[in-house]
């Protein structure tokens, strides 16, 4: 197990650290998630757990939102399921002590991002194109998803 892990790291710093100049910041994403904070929403990077916190990290850094304030960062050294497995959600949930009805996931990934209702989840999938699932509670880009934010927290309030 040393060695397999040994061996893991060795091929993110090595090997994974030289996709670097294949991601770009996505246009929106930082200043959606700064509203989001501002508005007072807690942050939770809810990826994929399938890589170690460093290589999320690095994903992070290249994506130009490293230094946010996330309160919880899902990774393959927290996490014992992944998406698209509703447990998954139902795991992060009971990490967080939050109930469904208090969370928002914002994925752009139907497949993997929407069963998050399954766990009593409100969605929101960043997409161009209307998407007919009864998962979903809301769709379309960052403009878009600003102002369901925006209603969302004044409704609540």
């Amino acid at each position: 197990a040393a060695d397999v892990e040994r061996r893991a790291r060795e091929l993110i710093r090595r090997d994974f650290a030289t996709l670097a100049d294949r991601f770009q910041p996505i246009p929106g994403a930082r200043e959606t998630l700064l509203l989001a904070r501002d508005l007072g929403y807690r942050l939770v990077l809810a990826t994929n757990p399938v890589w170690p916190l460093e290589a999320v990290r690095m994903r992070m850094a290249w994506g130009g939102i490293a230094d946010l304030p996330f309160e919880y960062i899902t990774n393959s050294e927290t996490m014992t399921r992944c998406k698209p497995d509703p447990a998954y959600y139902r795991e992060l949930l009971a990490k967080l002590e939050l109930s469904g009805r208090e969370c928002l996931m914002i994925g752009n990934d139907p497949r993997k991002d929407l069963p998050a209702k399954d766990a009593g989840i409100r969605t929101f999938l960043l997409s161009d194109e209307p998407i007919a699932d009864p998962r979903l509670d809301a769709w379309g880009g960052f403009s878009e998803l600003q102002e369901y934010l925006k209603r969302c927290r004044s409704s609540s309030a």
